[in-house]
């Protein structure tokens, strides 16, 4: 191995490490600042965590289209959002089945379906324009304002905070259940005692902020090492761009939705773990191909993303139906975290 060699593989590692905890970093500062302002669990993850831990496609995109990369700019939302459901949310499935009651899940996985056929729309021409830019962009802004408005929270008795319709579900089967005696005493002790940990061990609002910013420093710079050592590369092996883009880039740029969705689920936050899947892939399309189009429109062959655009919308419909609600929750299991698993590694393997 010749130095050369030694300097892009060094520059893929470093660029990894610092993508994956600078998302990992900026997660936490986001969700210590978006509990400031009461947001509900599943919309921490369709904004503040997907957001967050899509900041490594943000900027890898957006370094890709300065540098005039097309093939890596697509490639890498593409692979990213085919890797979050087949890979990411495959495994976080088989290592803890994920279950949710909240009917806002299928109302957005149904708008990730919608925003992948936009994108395919804004793709036949070889072209996404500065102006498609700017309205997939605007069409992420409006829905952060929508789910936001939905997600509105509320503070309960005991000082920690709680989505409206959980109260309100709360309240009535209390009144269903009348007084049990000792038992919901304790059991409130319990919530009570367990929320005071928890903001005992949160950040203040200024180390949160500084955590942001410091994450952001170091996705900048991973993005950066991440872009330079997958193109040299890419040309040293003689592989193409849009494979590296799809693979490679594409991959490790997801390690912190990775992260963010096995931590949730195995936390038994599950809102978060799903929510953080879909809102990426939406956050993707619109903000992350959005601004790179709107910096410099990306031009690129649409005959050879033509599979991989089918494949993702495939993906996106498939995991909408696996999750409908079934006897009034909605359930991701092992057998269908395993299916998606083997379906994005037979989709890799025909790569190269």
């Amino acid at each position: 191995m010749n130095s050369q060699s030694l300097i892009m593989i060094l520059q893929l590692i470093a660029g990894l490490v610092l993508l994956f905890f600078g998302g990992d970093w900026l997660v936490n500062g986001g969700v210590t600042l978006a509990h400031r302002f009461r947001i509900s669990p599943l919309v921490i993850g369709m904004t503040i965590v997907a957001f967050g831990t899509s900041a490594p496609e943000l900027l890898v995109s957006m370094t890709s289209a300065i540098k005039g990369i097309s093939g890596i700019a697509m490639g890498n939302v593409l692979g990213s959002n085919i890797a979050n459901i087949g890979l990411i949310l495959g495994l976080t499935a088989m290592l803890c089945p994920i279950a949710t009651n909240n009917r806002n899940i299928i109302a957005n996985g149904v708008i990730m379906i919608l925003v992948s056929l936009l994108l395919l729309l804004f793709s036949l021409n070889n072209i996404i324009s500065r102006v498609e830019g700017i309205v997939m962009f605007f069409g992420l802004v409006m829905f952060t304002a929508v789910s936001i408005k939905r997600g509105r929270m509320s503070t309960g008795k005991n000082g920690y905070v709680e989505n409206v319709e959980n109260i309100e579900r709360r309240n009535v089967e209390n009144v269903n259940i009348g007084n049990t005696g000792n038992t919901e005493g304790i059991e409130r002790s319990k919530n009570k005692n367990s929320s005071s940990e928890i903001h005992k061990k949160e950040m203040s609002v200024w180390a949160a902020i500084l955590l942001v910013i410091l994450s952001c420093l170091m996705l900048y710079l991973g993005a950066e090492f991440l872009v330079d050592g997958a193109t040299s590369l890419a040309k040293a092996l003689g592989v193409s761009n849009k494979v590296i883009g799809l693979t490679i880039v594409a991959i490790g740029t997801s390690l912190p939705e990775l992260a963010a969705s096995v931590a949730a689920a195995l936390k038994k936050e599950m809102e978060i773990s799903i929510g953080n899947i879909i809102g990426s892939n939406i956050f993707n399309i619109l903000s992350v191909l959005g601004l790179s189009a709107f910096i410099r429109p990306i031009e690129f062959d649409f005959t050879q993303y033509r599979i991989d655009f089918m494949v993702m919308i495939a993906f996106a419909t498939i995991l909408v139906i696996l999750i409908r609600p079934r006897k009034g929750q909605s359930l991701l299991g092992r057998a269908a975290g395993m299916l998606m698993f083997a379906a994005y590694a037979v989709y890799a393997w025909t790569l190269f």
